[in-house]
C-alpha cells in the first residue's frame, strides 16, 4: 500500500547500500573503541561527574570514525562542519545521494533524539515525504523522484559496548519514525571486525581527543 512509510523506505534503500551500511556499522564500533581509549587515559572522564562528557565523547568519536572511514575507503559520503551557535555542541553533517544525516547517541534503541535546532531545521525536508502541494491541495508524492532531499538520523547507544545502532528517517516534527533500519546486522565485503591495530593507533586517538576539545570550546561546555 502506498504511504509515507513506503516512500521513506524506498528513499532509504536508494541511497544507503548494504556496503555503506556495513561500513557505517564498523565505524560505530571503531568509534566506541576510540572513545573507550580516551576514557581510559583520562581520570576525569572515568569519574561519575564525567558521565555527560562521556556521552558527548562517544558521539564525537563515532562521527570522527565515519568521516575517517569514508576517506580511507573512498565512500560516497560528503562531510560538512555544522553551523552551530555557541551553546550547541558541534557536529558533522553527512550527505549521501539525496540524504543528509546526523549522529545522535540515545538511551533507548528506538528513541528519537532530544529536541535541537539543527535537527528541526533539517527535518523540515521530510515534509516532502508526508505531503506536497499539488494544485492548491496537499497530497502524498506519487514516487521517490518527487523528493528532492531528506533527513536521516543515525542513533546508537550502550554502556560498555554498543547495544543498538539504527539509521532512520523521522517525520518533519521528529516525533515519530517514518522508517528505521537496524544496521547492527549489516553485512558488507569489508573486514568482518575492527582490526585491533586501529584501537591502538595513538595518532587516531589523539585526533579524537583534539576534536572533542574543540567542540567543547565552541559549545561552551564546562
Amino acid at each position: 500500500m502506498f504511504n509515507e512509510k513506503s516512500i521513506a523506505e524506498t528513499a532509504f534503500h536508494q541511497d544507503f547500500s548494504p556496503i555503506l551500511l556495513g561500513h557505517t556499522k564498523l565505524a560505530i564500533l571503531h568509534g566506541y573503541m576510540l572513545a573507550g581509549k580516551c576514557v581510559d587515559d583520562n581520570d576525569f572522564l572515568k569519574a561519575f561527574v564525567g558521565k555527560r562528557n562521556r556521552s558527548q565523547l562517544e558521539n564525537t568519536a563515532v562521527e570522527f570514525a565515519i568521516k575517517n572511514r569514508a576517506e580511507r575507503f573512498g565512500l560516497e559520503i560528503t562531510v560538512e562542519d555544522s553551523d552551530n551557535s555557541r551553546g550547541t555542541f558541534p557536529h558533522y553533517k553527512f550527505s549521501v545521494g539525496k540524504a543528509i544525516f546526523t549522529v545522535s547517541r540515545t538511551q533507548v534503541y528506538d528513541a528519537l533524539p532530544r529536541e535541537a535546532g539543527f535537527r528541526s531545521i533539517n527535518s523540515g525536508l521530510n515534509s516532502q515525504m508526508e505531503m506536497i502541494n499539488k494544485d492548491g491541495y496537499f497530497a502524498l508524492p506519487e514516487n521517490f523522484s518527487e523528493v528532492d532531499r531528506y533527513y536521516g538520523i543515525l542513533t546508537f547507544g550502550g554502556r560498555a559496548s554498543v547495544d543498538f545502532m539504527h539509521l532512520g528517517i523521522p517525520n518533519s516534527d521528529i516525533d515519530r519514525w517514518l522508517y528505521q533500519c537496524n544496521i547492527a546486522s549489516a553485512i558488507s565485503p569489508v573486514e568482518k571486525q575492527v582490526a585491533a591495530s586501529e584501537l591502538i593507533q595513538e595518532g587516531v586517538v589523539a585526533a579524537v581527543k583534539d576534536e572533542f576539545i574543540k567542540r567543547q570550546e565552541v559549545s561552551g561546555s564546562e
